[in-house]
C-alpha cells in the first residue's frame, strides 16, 4: 500500500504542477470574424486555440457582438486557430505569439457551408472531459486502460463515480444511482445490475455522462443522480461497414465482438453482437472477538470466531442488439430496435470456521468446513418502438413517442456442503426470478417567443415480479425436506411533467420545472397470501441557472428532487445461506426515501472545475443489525434523516509541450445519519475521500500510453472503520493500417493494492475483516474496422430519458 500511496502521490504532484496554466507574461491573439458574402459580423463564433505539434487543445473564446476576439495572455509559441460557427465552414489559421504586441489576425470571412447542420463541427480530437449544461461528458471511446474489457470497469476510472469490491456502483459516496444505456433506464436492478453492465463491452462504449441533477423532463429514480452509458452507433453515409474485435488475458479472460451497419435511401441498420468471459479468485478472514458473557450466564458462551475464504467467481455473457431506423420523409423517423443477453456465472467458495466456545473454564473448539458451489444464469430481452418529428432543423420543435418491453428471467442456486467432525451435511438453495416492465410515454418539445422552450410530457410504467424460492437439507446422502416460498410484486407509475428554459440575456439562461407522479406498489409474501399494499403521489420540481463568462468559463446552480423507491432485494424476507455468521431479513413495509440535492459548478478555461454539493434525504433506508448468538442479522429501515455534503475538484488540460493530456481529480463529502425514533442509538457521520488522476501520452503518431491511478482513503463505517485502498492501471495502443486495426495490451492492479481491511465492535463482539479480490491480471485487444469513413448517427430523441450529443436540457 505505501509503494502505490508514493506513486499516486508522485504522479498527482508532478501532474498538478504540469498542468498549471499559462503565465501571465505572455502574447495575445485578436481579429474579427465577418460573413464573407455580406461582411456582417458573425456575433459568438467560437475560436479554438490548439497547442501545436500536437494539436493539443489549449483555450477558447467567443466573438462579441461585433464579431471580435481577444485571447490572452497565451505562451509564446505556435499555434493553430480554428474558427467556426453553425452554418459556416470552419478556418484553421498558424499564428506564432512571441512577447510583445499581440497577434492581428484581422478579418476572418467565413464561408457558408452547405453541409446539413448535424455534420458541422471542429475535426479535432474530443476533449477526456466535457462540461456541459446539466451533465459532465466523459469521453471513453478507444482507452488503452480498458480495452477489451466490460463497461463497469469503465466507471471505475470516472471522477467522483466509485465501484466497490461488491461492484456496487456510487456517485460521490451515494450508492441510490439511476443507470441508462442510451438515455434510457436499464431493464434490471439490484443485484442483477453488475451482470447486466458487464454484458456491455467497454469498446463497445463512446462515452459516459454523470448527471447528478437531472430536471423534472427526467425520471426521479436514483438519489445520486444518473450515469448514461452511451453505446457507440456508427453508421456510414453509405454502403456497409463495420468491425471486429478479439481479445483475451490471464485472469483468464476472453471478448469477441462484432458489429456491422448497412445504410441506404431511408433504410438505416445497425447490429452487434459481444461475447465476454471472465473467471478471478478471491481471499478473505473475518476474526471476531467476543465480549465476556455475564457473572450469571450459564452454559457455553462464545469467545472467539474465526471465518477464512478462499474462492472464484466465474462470468460469462453472450450480449447482442440490433436497430432499424425508417425515414420516410426529412425530419420523420420510425425506429424498431432490441437486445437480447444471455449470462451464465457460478462459482465456489470455500469457509473455514472455527468457533471457541467456553464453559466453567473448559475451552472447546469446533470447526467447520463449508464449500459452497453457485450458478447464476439469467436471459434479458428488450424490445422498442419509437417515433419521432422534428418540426425544424435544431430540434427546438420536435415530437417523439415510445413503446417499450422487456422480459428478464434469473436463476440463482447454491449448494453447501458442510463437514462438522468428518460427518458431512448437505442443504441447497434455489431462487428464480421473472420480471416484466413496460412503457408508453409521449414528449413534445416546442419553442415560444422569446428564446422560451416549452417541454411537457407523460408516461406510464407497468412492473411484475414473481419469484420462487426453495430450501433443501438433508443428511449425508442427498437433499431431504425441501421448503417452498416466494413472492409477487407489481407496481404501477403515472407521471406528467412541465418545465420551461428562458435566456435571460447572452449570458444568463434558466430552467425550471416540475414532475408529477402516482404511483401503486403491491408486495405479497406467497405463504401469507395477504397484499402488502402501498399508494403514493410525489412531486418533483426542479431548477437550473447558468451564467456563461466565456468558452469553457462558467457558473452553474442547480436543484432538483429525487426518489428511491425500495426494491425486491429490501422488501424480500429471503435470502441465501453463503455466509453462515451473517444472515439479511427483508423488510417489506419500506417506503420510498426523497433526496432534495443542491449543487453549484464553477468552470475555468475548461481546465478547472469545482463542484459543491449538498443533499438531504428523508425517511432514508438504512441497514440495521442484530446480534443474535453467534450470527449476525441485517435488515432495513426508514430512518429519519440523512445530511451528504463535500465538493469535487477537476484538473484536465493538455501539458504544454508535451504530447501528454489527462486529468486529475479529488472528491471529499460528509454523510451524517440521524436514526430517529426508529433506532435512536444510530447517530453517527461519516467522512471520505478519494483521489484519482488518467494521463494519455501520444508517443508516436499511431502509439499512445495510458496511465490510471485511484485511491481511496481510511473512512469511517457503521459502527467502525475501513482502510484505504487503491488501483492502478496501464494501456498501450497500437494503431496499424491507418485506423483500420488496432492492437492495445493493459495491465491492471501492478502493484497489488486492491487489498483492504475494515473493523467494527457493536455490543457483543469486535470484528477484523480482509479481503483480497486479486485484480492483479494482463490483457491484450485486437480491432479491425472495414468500410467507408464513418459518420456519427443522428441519435434519436431519448423520451424522458438522457438526451443525445446536444448534452442538456437548457441547451446552451
Amino acid at each position: 500500500m505505501y509503494r502505490f500511496v508514493t506513486l499516486l502521490a508522485l504522479v498527482l504532484a508532478l501532474a498538478s504542477t504540469a498542468f498549471a496554466q499559462p503565465g501571465r507574461q505572455g502574447g495575445a491573439i485578436m481579429g474579427s470574424v465577418l460573413d464573407d458574402a455580406t461582411g456582417d459580423p458573425i456575433a459568438q463564433a467560437t475560436i479554438a486555440l490548439y497547442q501545436m505539434p500536437d494539436t493539443s487543445f489549449v483555450t477558447g473564446a467567443a466573438a462579441d457582438a461585433e464579431g471580435l476576439f481577444n485571447i490572452s495572455p497565451l505562451r509564446p509559441g505556435d499555434y493553430q486557430v480554428r474558427i467556426s460557427v453553425v452554418g459556416y465552414e470552419t478556418q484553421r489559421l498558424a499564428a506564432s505569439v512571441r512577447p510583445g504586441p499581440p497577434v492581428d489576425l484581422g478579418e476572418i470571412r467565413l464561408l457558408e457551408s452547405t453541409e446539413l447542420l448535424g455534420e458541422i463541427g471542429v475535426e479535432a480530437q474530443r476533449e477526456l472531459i466535457e462540461q456541459r449544461a446539466d451533465r459532465t461528458v466523459y469521453n471513453v471511446a478507444d482507452q488503452p486502460i480498458t480495452s477489451g474489457d466490460n463497461v463497469l470497469e469503465t466507471l471505475k476510472t470516472l471522477p467522483s463515480v466509485e465501484v466497490d469490491q461488491d461492484d456496487n456502483i456510487s456517485l460521490r459516496g451515494g450508492r441510490n444511482v439511476a443507470i441508462h444505456v442510451n438515455g434510457r433506464p436499464v431493464p434490471v436492478s439490484g443485484q442483477f445490475l453488475a451482470a447486466y453492465l458487464k454484458q456491455i463491452g467497454a469498446d463497445a462504449t463512446e462515452r459516459i455522462e454523470v448527471i447528478p441533477n437531472p430536471s423534472a423532463r427526467y425520471e426521479p429514480d436514483g438519489l445520486s443522480g444518473i450515469i448514461n452509458i452511451v453505446l457507440k452507433e456508427d453508421a456510414p453515409d453509405r454502403g456497409l461497414s463495420g468491425g471486429f474485435t478479439l481479445g483475451g488475458g490471464t485472469r483468464p479472460e476472453a471478448n469477441i465482438g462484432t458489429n456491422l451497419a448497412y445504410q441506404k435511401g431511408p433504410f438505416d441498420v445497425y447490429g452487434s453482437y459481444g461475447y465476454f468471459y471472465n473467471r478471478f479468485g478471491f481471499d478473505g478472514s473475518t476474526d471476531r472477538a467476543y465480549f465476556p458473557a455475564p457473572p450469571d450466564a450459564t452454559g457455553p458462551q462464545l469467545n472467539s470466531l474465526q471465518n477464512l475464504q478462499d474462492g472464484d467467481r466465474l462470468f460469462a455473457s453472450h450480449f447482442g442488439n440490433a436497430t432499424l431506423d425508417y425515414t420516410p420523409a426529412e425530419g420523420t423517423t420510425l425506429s424498431l430496435s432490441g437486445n437480447l443477453s444471455v449470462r451464465d456465472g457460478g462459482g465456489d467458495n470455500l469457509q473455514a470456521i472455527t468457533t471457541v466456545r467456553e464453559d466453567g473454564g473448559q475451552t472447546d473448539a469446533e470447526l467447520v468446513n463449508r464449500l459452497t458451489d453457485s450458478n447464476s444464469d439469467g436471459t434479458n430481452g428488450t424490445g422498442t418502438l419509437a417515433f419521432q418529428r422534428r418540426f425544424n432543423e435544431d430540434g427546438t420543435h420536435d415530437l417523439s413517442a415510445e413503446l417499450r418491453t422487456s422480459l428478464n428471467r434469473n436463476t440463482d442456486d447454491q449448494f453447501y456442503t458442510q463437514t462438522v467432525a468428518n460427518a458431512d451435511s448437505l442443504s441447497s438453495y434455489l431462487e428464480e426470478s421473472d420480471r416484466t416492465e413496460s412503457w408508453a410515454q409521449l414528449d413534445y418539445t416546442r419553442p415560444l417567443p422569446g428564446g422560451i422552450r416549452l417541454e411537457t410530457g407523460g408516461k406510464v410504467t407497468w412492473e411484475t415480479i414473481g419469484n420462487d424460492v426453495r430450501f433443501g437439507t438433508g443428511g449425508t446422502d442427498g437433499l431431504g425436506l425441501t421448503t417452498m416460498d416466494g413472492f409477487a410484486y407489481d407496481r404501477s407509475i403515472y407521471a406528467s411533467y412541465l418545465q420551461a428554459a428562458v435566456p435571460l440575456g447572452t449570458k444568463f439562461e434558466a430552467q425550471a420545472g416540475v414532475r408529477l407522479e402516482h404511483a401503486d406498489r403491491s408486495f405479497t409474501i406467497d405463504s401469507e397470501g395477504i397484499p402488502n399494499d402501498f399508494s403514493y403521489t410525489s412531486l418533483f420540481p426542479s431548477a437550473f441557472v447558468i451564467y456563461n463568462i466565456d468558452l469553457g468559463t462558467s457558473v452553474k446552480g442547480s436543484y432538483s428532487r429525487r426518489i428511491n423507491r425500495p426494491g425486491t432485494w429490501f422488501l424480500s424476507p429471503f435470502s441465501n445461506q453463503e455466509d453462515p455468521t451473517i444472515t439479511r431479513r427483508g423488510n417489506p413495509n419500506l417506503v420510498p426515501e426523497y433526496t432534495d440535492s443542491f449543487e453549484m459548478a464553477f468552470q475555468y478555461k475548461f481546465f478547472l472545475t469545482v463542484t459543491p454539493f449538498y443533499r438531504r434525504t428523508t425517511d432514508v433506508i438504512s441497514r440495521r443489525f442484530v446480534v443474535e448468538n453467534d450470527r449476525t442479522f441485517f435488515t432495513s429501515d426508514n430512518f429519519a434523516t440523512e445530511q451528504s455534503y463535500g465538493a469535487d475538484l477537476t484538473l484536465a488540460a493538455a501539458i504544454p509541450g508535451t504530447p501528454v493530456r489527462g486529468f486529475i481529480s479529488g472528491s471529499a463529502f460528509r454523510s451524517e445519519t440521524d436514526g430517529g425514533t426508529v433506532d435512536p442509538s444510530i447517530n453517527f457521520g461519516v467522512t471520505t475521500w478519494s483521489a484519482r488522476a488518467s494521463l494519455q501520452a501520444q508517443l508516436l503518431e499511431n502509439t499512445s500510453l495510458q496511465f490510471f491511478g485511484f485511491f481511496r482513503g481510511p473512512r469511517a463505517i457503521q459502527g467502525g472503520e475501513a482502510s484505504g485502498f487503491g488501483f492502478t492501471s496501464l494501456g498501450l495502443q497500437q494503431k496499424l493500417m491507418g485506423d483500420a486495426l488496432s492492437l492495445s495490451l493493459r495491465v491492471n492492479d501492478p502493484f497489488a493494492t486492491t487489498r483492504f481491511e475494515f473493523s467494527s465492535a457493536n455490543t457483543s463482539y469486535t470484528e477484523l475483516g480482509i479481503r483480497d479480490p486479486a485484480q492483479r491480471s494482463v490483457a491484450a485487444t485486437l480491432t479491425w474496422t472495414f468500410g467507408k469513413p464513418a459518420q456519427r448517427r443522428q441519435q434519436q430523441g431519448a423520451p424522458q430519458g438522457v438526451g443525445g450529443d446536444g448534452g442538456g436540457d437548457i441547451g446552451i
